[in-house]
């Protein structure tokens, strides 16, 4: 009868656990990328020098942006600050799954590729490409070469801006 017992009463627990950590959190799906580029600006230290992309920039960068319908893409103006944001929406869950990997298929290639570009002339910026990021908040795709801190705020201030 124990035995039946601890059974029963691991499967239940197991399956109590499986169905808790199971619920991925619900985000908004219509906030424009231009807006949340302005929201987690607050977050960076000198953030009036950051500058939009243009089209052309952006297609250059991310070939195949089938998979969106809004994007924003800031990055810093001054030649020694290599902070960048990247913040773009799909129209669907499995769009931004693929799209994720696009984008983190670019993080990687820059880590790999920019490196000694970079160390030429801002060595202290290597830390914030070897800690680049790039997250998924349902059908948003996030990427940020920041530093730590403001890093951690800007994905804060993502995800606030994102809850449901």
């Amino acid at each position: 009868m124990k035995r039946k017992f601890l059974c029963f009463t691991t499967i239940t627990m197991t399956f109590l656990l499986l169905v808790s950590c199971s619920k991925a959190p619900s985000y908004r799906e219509d906030v424009k990328c231009a807006a949340l580029s302005r929201a987690v600006r607050d977050n960076v230290q000198g953030s009036a020098n950051f500058s939009e992309y243009e089209e052309e920039e952006v297609s250059f960068l991310f070939s195949d942006l089938s998979f969106c319908d809004d994007y924003s893409l800031i990055y810093s103006s001054p030649t020694a600050d290599i902070s960048e944001i990247g913040v773009f929406h799909c129209p669907d869950e499995e769009s931004a799954k693929e799209f994720l990997e696009i984008v983190t298929s670019y993080i990687e290639d820059q880590k790999v590729n920019q490196r000694a570009f970079i160390s030429s002339y801002a060595p202290r910026e290597l830390e914030k490409l070897d800690h680049a990021e790039v997250r998924r908040y349902g059908t948003y795709v996030i990427y940020v070469m920041l530093d730590d801190e403001e890093r951690a705020l800007t994905f804060d201030a993502i995800e606030n801006a994102l809850k449901k």
